[in-house]
């Protein structure tokens, strides 16, 4: 298989595939334009076996050595030299929101839904194996970890486009720390449409999409202390999901959001 070099870096590609995928699937620099040859930020030096300029790369006067590495097909062992581009600062705009009363844990109800007794004996075993559970919206996913702590603590992750904002709030509502971070997924398109028509149009495109976001989101939990994830065994019950666990590097206690 063909061996693409960038710096001291080298990486094994198929024969035939597209230079600028398989840098962005790397990390090694963004499509903003889905690899559509439109923006030409993925411009860069080129040396070895690969496909020659295509009409795109031509009406916009780009020649060898410079190439758009979306338009670049491997052919063979390939040296890459990146053309650095100045990056815009990542900006934010903050403000305080308040944090609505937390729910009970416990509840009195007149009627009690009907439920499978394959979930019931999943759910059963959820007080062997965790000590806390809080609710997180639209994670898609139940996390929660062993311990005991005195402080209690919630990440607050705000996935955008472009950027990804988190804080960490105490069972108040005040802000511990806040930051922000570059969107993993720029690598396929800085707009959601972009990125959108590249999954559907490959499957490993959508496959690596969920999976670098996903990484990121448990790589932001994992850096927190205190912090349970997931959604409760009580909501569980309802949607009809089948709980999991994973494994912190803190203590934990409940934390209602």
């Amino acid at each position: 298989m063909p061996i693409v070099e960038i710096g001291s870096r080298a990486i094994e590609v198929a024969y035939g595939s597209n230079l600028g995928q398989e840098l962005a699937k790397h990390g090694i620099l963004h499509l903003p334009c889905g690899g559509r040859g439109l923006c030409g930020k993925c411009l860069v030096k080129v040396w070895g076996e690969v496909s020659p300029p295509t009409a795109i790369e031509r009406l916009r006067g780009v020649k060898p050595p410079l190439r758009l590495a979306c338009q670049v097909r491997v052919l063979g062992d390939t040296r890459v030299e990146l053309i650095s581009m100045p990056q815009k600062p990542v900006s934010v705009l903050s403000m305080d929101i308040p944090i609505r009363e937390p729910r009970p844990m416990f509840r009195v109800v007149n009627e009690v839904p009907a439920v499978s007794k394959a979930l019931l004996f999943d759910y059963s075993k959820c007080g062997e194996t965790v000590k806390s559970l809080v609710e997180v919206w639209d994670l898609g996913f139940l996390g929660a970890v062993e311990g005991d702590c005195d402080i209690y603590r919630a990440i607050l992750i705000d996935v955008g486009t472009t950027t990804i904002h988190y804080a960490i709030v105490d069972e108040k509502g005040n802000t511990l720390w806040e930051d922000r971070k570059l969107n993993p997924q720029l690598v396929y398109g800085a707009d959601v449409v972009t990125r959108i028509s590249k999954a559907l149009e490959d499957r490993d495109v959508y496959r690596n999409l969920v999976e670098i976001l996903r990484k990121e989101v448990i790589e932001l939990v994992d850096s927190t202390p205190c912090i349970a994830m997931g959604f409760s065994c009580w909501k569980q019950c309802y949607d009809e999901f089948s709980p999991w666990s994973t494994p912190r590097n803190s203590c934990s206690k409940t934390v209602s959001t």
